[in-house]
């Protein structure tokens, strides 16, 4: 196998998704090994090692018996790739466009509460990776860090050298961002948090009815 930092490709306009794939499996030609297991079972073992006691009990709860929970993820397991064998994949492009917004990949940061459980900057380090990456965030209304300074966040990772910046979206100021509202009782208060992600430019909202 090749060195995976360089894995011979043309040309590229969107991240190389699978590089570090191609990292890890270098790596044990080094005698390393991952620094985490990608099952998602070993992910919630580590978790339940790593959080504190509430933190673990808040991420790990389901309703019930958890059988939703687990035929969601047996649902997802049934989802099958089907590979196109003898295409030419050396110029590739995962862009797509999402409300208007060239965004990187069809993918984005789905909406969780209270992200300072998991680290003590909150939301602050998500929303940045994915500015940088130019992709979608969205920002609960339980987020543990203020909607201003998650936006400031985004705007600093999509302004970083690094980041990834499509020369062909002009018409757009960036990935989009979304917020996902969960609805007061009090109408005041439900139009502040509106108009506060409105000016920091979360113009996408998802509005929550089962809670």
């Amino acid at each position: 196998m090749s060195d995976a930092n360089t894995p011979s490709i043309k040309k590229r306009t969107t991240p190389a998704w699978g590089l570090y794939q191609r990292e890890n499996f270098w790596k044990l030609n080094e005698g390393k090994t991952p620094p985490f297991n990608t099952d998602p079972g070993k992910l919630e073992e580590l978790a339940e090692e790593t959080l504190s006691r509430g933190g673990w009990y808040y991420d790990s709860s389901n309703a019930g018996k958890s059988l939703t929970h687990l035929a969601n993820r047996q649902a997802f397991y049934r989802h099958r790739i089907i590979p196109r064998q003898l295409v030419d994949t050396n110029e590739r492009d995962t862009a797509t466009t999402l409300f208007g917004h060239k965004v990187s990949a069809p993918i984005g940061f789905a909406a969780i509460g209270i992200n300072k459980i998991y680290h003590p900057k909150g939301e602050l380090p998500v929303a940045k990776v994915a500015g940088e990456l130019n992709l979608p965030y969205c920002l609960s209304t339980a987020g543990s860090t203020s909607i201003e300074d998650v936006a400031a966040s985004n705007d600093i990772g999509a302004a970083l050298p690094s980041a990834v910046n499509p020369s062909d979206r002009p018409d757009t100021d960036g990935p989009p961002r979304f917020y996902q509202l969960y609805m007061p009782h009090d109408d005041e208060l439900t139009i502040s948090l509106l108009t506060r992600a409105y000016k920091s430019s979360l113009t996408i909202y998802i509005l929550t009815t089962d809670t």
